[in-house]
């Protein structure tokens, strides 16, 4: 497959549960392919034995790693230093560390500044430095659970719902309020929060999500389009729209403009303009009533 994307996948054994492996794979489908596939710890605890079937299973190389020292992780270390030689001797696109332990937060920021992406997967108790050092970080306690998983995932151990509502909000309104396909703003959020996922919210896909919030935003496919839209209902769009409609006649070879264009640039730029939204019964009325705008010849409209 052209342009596909090489992985390193490297799971901290001692940290992470051997019940995620198939997540860890239908997660990274999504981005390429897992070239290099290791497992760190020491398989001959009764803790980590689990780990001895999916290895077989998926093709994993384990590093047996014995403690030989009190206080000591050396399978940290080792995962450590494979990283470092993958690093730079390896044709890998993306690092994924499978691991909660903070004790890899430099190593992810050192694999960054070297250009690689660098994905997380852990569960929910990761500390924030470690999930601000990657690009993504998945919770996979929390996509990872069925009807008969009784643990609770607390609201304190993710981006809090509030803040990510906020946070659409004031990437719409940078917007006028509309952006033609919600994926724009999916991926704005996840370059703030690495953590984010509409699944960490018990929503399948990202516009399910956008829908709790029905209060503030819309969610709708537009006309002709495949991609659903967002618009927010009470925002800044009217004086959006005005500013918009006095810069279009500004801008025209005659410093003038029929209505009926006016009207079809604007509907171009903000499809869901409805002049009955501001009170109007017609777009006559609206954009006479912006400050500067008067109509000449019947129909014309100029800024004054």
């Amino acid at each position: 497959m052209e342009n596909q994307k090489n992985i390193a996948l490297l799971i901290d054994a001692e940290n992470i549960s051997y019940k995620y492996i198939d997540t860890i794979f239908d997660e990274l489908k999504e981005y390429g392919n897992v070239t290099i596939r290791k497992l760190y710890g020491d398989l001959s605890k009764e803790h980590t034995k689990p780990w001895i079937e999916p290895v077989q299973k998926y093709a994993i190389i384990p590093v047996q790693q014995y403690q030989n020292s009190v206080g000591k992780n050396s399978s940290d270390m080792a995962l450590v230093i494979d990283a470092m030689d993958i690093l730079y001797n390896n044709p890998v696109d993306i690092f994924c560390i499978a691991s909660s332990d903070s004790d890899f937060t430099r190593l992810a920021s050192r694999i960054r500044q070297e250009g690689k992406m660098v994905f997380g997967m852990g569960e929910s108790k990761a500390s924030q430095p470690l999930v601000n050092a990657f690009d993504k970080f998945q919770y996979l306690n929390v996509i990872d659970i069925d009807d008969s998983d009784t643990q609770v995932i607390l609201d304190n151990e993710i981006t809090p719902i509030e803040e990510i509502k906020n946070e659409i909000i004031t990437l719409l309104e940078l917007e006028d309020g509309f952006v033609e396909n919600v994926g724009v703003i999916k991926e704005k959020l996840q370059k703030k929060y690495p953590d984010f996922d509409s699944r960490n919210y018990g929503c399948s896909k990202f516009s399910k999500f956008i829908e709790l919030f029905s209060e503030e935003i819309e969610v709708f496919i537009q006309k002709d389009k495949r991609t659903k839209a967002a618009k927010l209902k009470n925002s800044k769009t009217r004086e959006t729209i005005e500013a918009f409609v006095i810069d279009t006649i500004r801008n025209s070879k005659k410093k003038r403009l029929n209505i009926g264009e006016v009207n079809k640039k604007v509907m171009e730029k903000y499809p869901e303009f409805n002049p009955k939204d501001y009170g109007y019964k017609q777009v006559k009325l609206f954009f006479t009533n912006i400050k500067g705008i008067k109509i000449k010849d019947t129909n014309d409209l100029v800024v004054e």
